[in-house]
């Protein structure tokens, strides 16, 4: 971790700090980048090494248990996790080694003795030799909280539902409505009877158990207001009639009774209709408000039972859906992988809600997206990005954070309703809200007019609540995932560039001790000519020697002069000089490569302010580049020329180029096109950087496969005139 505190001393030209420009600090500032992001992520994150010790904490890790950061940089995992005591630790840890990374729950202690439950994702690292573990603590009080709830309520749905059992004798509805209806018709002495059951959906009545009477009438449905139950139903009273044959208000249905007397009796519960209970005698009776009275007993009974038997069946759907809401929560908190997670909301939301088509959108910067979808046209080509403004029933569900349902969206004038193929009716949006923000909406639809109810909608809501935190986990995992992989490149890019610094001083030292043999060299050379004749001929191989330790002496002394760290004191320079000795360095490497150079210097250029070290740097980072992009040779052509109130030093090739899509990218850190272990992707970044640094510029200009060209742009001192 980078200490943003540091006590060196530094000038302000070395330090990388207040030169954001340089190479060193765009490495710190990214490292500081990661850095932030992991003090300011969500979960609480931890270094620990094998002695259980904290190495590092974040934010969240002191927020959540209540200490300061140098308070847990002193403690270890056995002083915040009770289940992880010394006794327990060394296996605990070897158990990480051997896995790599896993998943398990646990419980943490904050600093005044509060103990809350926490899912920890333990991940083993080994760098340079030392072993880490990288633990990600996330505390799922809530959740944990949310599972009591369900528990309490199932348990509580069960007790009503042995209550139910204990009131209805242990006996089922199908038996104990026939049952209730023979001891009424054992005891008016009547012939037959039935119940009916009140449909709420579509306010009638349904004949749905008979004694003693024909079984060809189980069905028959009654509106309100038509025959004697629907009568009942309308007045909520008890109605007898002494003849049904003859009665004017008789059910065509029901014209099979023939001349009967009749009685019907409301079942209520907590004033609230649930059917209709009535008797048939064999012949034309007037029955008593006696018998009216008793029949009114048994009402209660087939209330209870109706009740009870409902209580059992909701019961029984909410033991189904609880337990469904918690297989689909535990496969989605699974999933953190974002690619994966759209699919298997879906999947999981088919387990719990129907629907005929079914699709996620999520909110972007311009709009919404549809990123997956299932059902009618799950093949079918995605949603383009949408205005939110333009779509008024998706703007209702993320402005509102609560479900909407449109029951026939065919009669709603704010759709475009389908001309042709399968059509959708009813709508329902659900939205995905984590702490508050929306981040899109659950879309189902149904072909069946009015499909959904408030407690479709409750469910898909319940069951969006965790698809919610599924992506808001998907995406917090990325991005984890994303630093985590920033900060690894950058610790390589850092030995990276620390091994090419100690290459720098190693050559500098070889260049020392190779300009002494040189020097020797040179020197004898010399010596010998003087004591030969002129027409002595290995005068010609004295001169090979002399002209070829002359050039490598010529090329160590370049090297001494390039390697030199210190020279940042920019003075008045020919740009031409410094260009011609950096191309003495790579000459003999461009003829290697059969790369043909061309070479034209403007005369009389201005001289301008530089580090000459440093520029050079530039020069023959441009130039090497140059020559990795022309593998089979080619033509390298260096230009120089006045520009106005600038020097412009142009380095063309005539390489593989530069494609449309990397050519914006070619500047920034670490960026490289060239194979692994090839490039560190900072020659470009540093050479801009120290351009800058001369108040100049850089322009490229590139086509796949005819070259490129690179102009450094040099400011003129004021003062040199034209």
């Amino acid at each position: 971790m980078i200490e943003p505190d540091s006590t060196k001393p530094v000038s302000q030209e070395a330090d990388p700090i207040q030169n954001p420009e340089s190479d060193e600090g765009t490495v710190i500032r990214n490292l500081r980048l990661a850095q932030f992001a992991m003090d300011h992520a969500l979960d609480a994150i931890a270094w620990i090494g094998p002695d259980a010790r904290f190495l590092y904490v974040n934010e969240a890790a002191c927020r959540n248990l209540g200490y300061s950061r140098e308070e847990l940089l002193t403690m270890t995992v056995h002083d915040v996790d009770p289940n992880f005591g010394p006794e327990v630790w060394p296996d605990h840890w070897q158990q990480i080694k051997e896995r790599g990374s896993f998943t398990f729950e646990s419980c943490h202690r904050t600093k005044e003795g509060h103990i809350f439950p926490v899912e920890v994702t333990a991940n083993f690292l080994e760098f340079e030799g030392q072993e880490y573990n990288v633990s990600v603590a996330r505390n799922i009080s809530r959740r944990k909280q949310v599972e009591a709830e369900l528990r309490h309520r199932i348990e509580m749905l069960t007790a009503l539902h042995n209550t139910a059992l204990d009131l209805a004798s242990q006996r089922a509805l199908p038996e104990l409505l026939p049952a209730i209806v023979a001891r009424a018709v054992d005891l008016l002495k009547v012939k037959g009877g039935g119940i009916y059951l009140y449909r709420p959906e579509t306010d009638d009545l349904e004949l749905g158990f008979l004694h003693n009477l024909s079984r060809d009438w189980l069905g028959v449905v009654l509106r309100r207001g038509e025959g004697l139950a629907g009568k009942v139903l309308e007045s909520g009273q008890p109605i007898t009639v002494a003849d049904y044959g003859g009665w004017e208000g008789r059910a065509e249905q029901l014209a099979g009774l023939g001349s009967v007397g009749v009685v019907a009796v409301p079942i209520l519960w907590q004033g609230q209709m649930l059917g209709v209970l009535g008797l048939v005698d064999g012949a034309p009776r007037t029955f008593s408000p006696a018998d009216v009275a008793l029949l009114e007993q048994f009402a209660p009974l087939a209330a209870v039972a109706i009740v009870n038997t409902r209580l059992l069946e909701a019961e029984q759907r909410q033991r189904e859906l609880a337990e469904t809401l918690r297989e689909a929560a535990g496969v989605l908190n699974s999933c953190l992988d974002s690619k994966q997670v759209w699919p298997l909301i879906l999947d999981q939301l088919g387990q719990v809600v129907t629907f005929d088509h079914a699709s996620i959108v999520l909110v972007t910067e311009n709009g919404i997206e549809m990123v997956g979808q299932r059902g009618l046209w799950s093949e079918g080509p995605g949603l383009p990005s949408l205005l939110i403004k333009d779509l008024a029933y998706v703007q209702e569900v993320l402005a509102s954070r609560r479900p909407a349902i449109i029951p026939d969206i065919q009669a709603d004038p704010r759709w475009a309703h389908c001309e042709e193929g399968p059509c959708l009716r009813c709508w329902l949006g659900i939205p995905l809200v984590v702490k508050g923000q929306a981040l899109g909406l659950l879309i189902l639809g149904h072909q069946r007019p009015g499909f959904y109810t408030r407690r479709e909608a409750q469910i898909a809501q319940a069951f969006a609540d965790q698809a919610a935190l599924a992506i808001a986990n998907a995406r917090l995992y990325a991005d984890l995932q994303q630093r985590i992989d920033e900060l690894q490149r950058t610790q390589a890019q850092l030995v990276q560039s620390a091994k090419m610094a100690a290459i720098g001083e190693l050559a500098a030292g070889v260049a020392h001790e190779l300009n002494n043999p040189l020097t020797s060299i040179l020197g004898f050379a010399e010596l010998v000519f003087r004591n030969i004749k002129a027409d002595d001929p290995i005068r010609g191989d004295l001169q090979v020697i002399s002209d070829e330790a002359r050039r490598a002496r010529d090329i160590v002394r370049g090297l001494l002069d390039f390697s030199q760290q210190t020279n940042a004191i920019r003075e008045p320079t020919n740009v031409n000089n410094v260009m011609q000795e950096t191309i003495a360095l790579v000459r003999q490497q461009l003829k290697n490569h059969h790369v043909q150079l061309m070479e034209g210097y403007a005369r009389d250029l201005p001289p301008v302010m530089l580090s000459v070290n440093r520029m050079k740097q530039v020069f023959l980072n441009l130039i090497t580049n140059a020559l990795h992009a022309m593998p089979d040779g080619g033509t390298l052509a260096v230009t120089t020329e006045r520009a106005g109130r600038e020097v412009a030093i142009r380095i063309a090739d005539t390489g593989i180029g530069i494609s449309a899509e990397n050519l914006p990218r070619i500047f920034e850190p670490f960026f490289t096109t060239r194979p692994v272990g090839q490039g560190t992707g900072l020659g470009l970044a540093v050479s801009l950087g120290i351009v800058r640094e001369h108040g100049g510029r850089i322009t490229v200009e590139s086509e796949e496969g005819v070259g490129s060209r690179f102009t450094v742009w040099l400011p003129i001192p004021n003062g040199d005139g034209e």
